[in-house]
């Protein structure tokens, strides 16, 4: 659940300095026990020339301020994350979200 995810990040980082390989450890455990179940969808989706994907920045700054201006006062969204929990810890995911969403 998204306490002991919260948990290990902040673990990963208590003596102040950022460690990125046990931040991708928490974050690869969480992930892992939410989808351990293999799918079954054969759906092939291209986007190497779709021009919409291509001009997003992704980049770790960007997200960091995308997160960093989450509205923590709003209901979670669907996923049910907090935004308190997104904000929280902004400097930890805007790194690893960074890479997921580069390498989509």
């Amino acid at each position: 659940d998204w306490e002991s995810l919260n948990k290990d990040l902040c673990q990963a980082n208590w003596d102040g300095v950022f460690n990125y390989t046990e931040s991708e450890n928490a974050f690869n455990k969480f992930f892992i026990e939410q989808f351990s179940q293999s799918s079954n969808y054969s759906v092939d989706i291209d986007f190497t020339n779709d021009a919409l994907t291509n001009n997003i920045d992704f980049s770790a700054d960007r997200i960091l301020r995308l997160l960093n201006n989450i509205e923590v006062n709003k209901a979670q969204g669907p996923d049910g994350i907090n935004g308190i929990v997104l904000r929280n810890c902004a400097v930890s995911l805007c790194h690893p979200l960074s890479k997921l969403f580069t390498f989509i």
